[in-house]
């Protein structure tokens, strides 16, 4: 199967063909089509995708419009009074039942619509706080991130834990298509919550040679 990618002269992009069977998936069908990297339109073009609780709009009692807990969709809650909101500026979801010394499971999926291969700098750059504590955040079920047990406070200021994942030379984790990010919080007693700050991002680059 011959698949279309992107070829920069000059500065216009135009369509270059490689055979590529793996690369045939190039759209998300799973999520909305709000929940995508743009495509490249441009040389040097900057793309981002906003990967914030809420997203500026939510409010409490919505559904947060990107975000899932354990598979169903995560409510936008009222702010618990020992979280870091950064004076309001941070708000957080949580799942509707209780969890004691347990994990949660936050997911939110998101479409590569371009090969990452073929993007220069694509990468996932979260900040995230968690009551109690963020334990482990995967990208397509591939650890990037893991939280210290020992970690419990981490709704407070000063311990929101940053998490930056780069694509490797072959564009993993990341793929075309539909992408899983996924923050399991661990909850020792009392509420539990999520809030994340951050964006995936990238920039539209060249097709000179298909993939090794």
């Amino acid at each position: 199967m011959h698949v279309s990618k992107l070829l920069i002269t000059g500065t216009a992009l135009i369509a270059c063909t490689l055979s590529t069977p793996a690369l045939a998936q190039s759209s998300c069908a799973l999520v909305s089509p709000k929940h995508s990297l743009q495509k490249c339109s441009e040389v040097g073009q900057k793309l981002l995708f906003d990967m914030r609780i809420a997203r500026g709009y939510a409010q409490p009692g919505d559904n947060d419009p990107l975000w899932q807990v354990q598979g169903s969709a995560a409510k936008v809650v009222p702010i618990n009074s020992a979280w870091n909101t950064n004076g309001g500026r941070f708000q957080w979801v949580s799942p509707t039942t209780t969890h004691t010394n347990s994990t949660v499971v936050y997911s939110a999926t998101v479409n590569i619509p371009e090969d990452p291969y073929f993007y220069d700098n694509l990468k996932l750059s979260i900040s995230v706080g968690a009551d109690n504590s963020v334990r482990r955040v995967r990208v397509n079920g591939v650890v990037i991130f893991m939280g210290a047990k020992s970690d419990i406070n981490d709704f407070k200021p000063g311990n929101f834990k940053f998490v930056e994942k780069y694509a490797n030379n072959d564009g993993g984790p990341f793929k075309q298509g539909c992408n899983k990010i996924e923050i399991d919080v661990y909850n020792q007693s009392g509420p539990t919550g999520l809030t994340v700050r951050g964006a995936l991002s990238g920039k539209c680059t060249k097709c000179t040679t298909p993939k090794p």
